[in-house]
């Protein structure tokens, strides 16, 4: 019984002290970015809690979106980075994007406007067979609140843009 309890006792000390250092490996990633936005879920479809942010950097570089994907040891086995889909929407809204991770799926939504409200929703899904996440629908709708005109909507799920990559996907739209 002693054994037993010792083993058990090895066996947790080792397990919380490689949680510890492979939590404390994406601390260290994470403090590499101004953190403007973040999400937390499993986007590879493997049971363990990934990390998305939307970082910022200096006013004359861009910002980012970047997904860490967390292997079954808890360690960062993948960064992901996008840097084409802040630009655009700086610009027009002087703010950065929302992100989402939700059942495999990557969604990135900007809002803005006075008058004129315009969103946008750019989801990516990840690709098992291929371990990257791809590109998967494009959603945007238009309001002009103060002539209260009627949402206009446009969406694209084009099967052959389902195979441009989160990396080298740009809002072209």
């Amino acid at each position: 019984m002693k054994n037993k309890t010792i083993i058990l006792t090895l066996t947790l000390l080792t397990l919380f002290f490689t949680n510890c250092k492979s939590l404390k490996s994406l601390q260290n990633e994470k403090e590499k970015y101004t953190i403007i936005h973040e999400s937390r879920g499993d986007i590879n479809f493997d049971g363990i809690s990934d990390v998305a942010i939307v970082s910022s950097k200096s006013d004359s570089e861009k910002g980012q979106i970047i997904v860490f994907i967390i292997d079954s040891k808890e360690n960062v086995s993948k960064k992901i980075v996008n840097d084409n889909l802040t630009d655009t929407f700086i610009e027009m809204y002087n703010q950065f994007p929302e992100i989402e991770i939700k059942n495999g799926e990557l969604t990135i939504s900007y809002y803005g406007g006075m008058c004129h409200r315009e969103s946008r929703n750019i989801i990516f899904k990840f690709n098992k067979e291929l371990n990257d996440l791809f590109f998967e629908t494009f959603n945007t709708s238009e309001h002009n609140v103060c002539n209260d005109s009627e949402p206009k909507g446009n969406e694209i799920t084009n099967a052959a843009l389902r195979k441009i990559k989160f990396t080298e996907f740009k809002d072209n739209f």
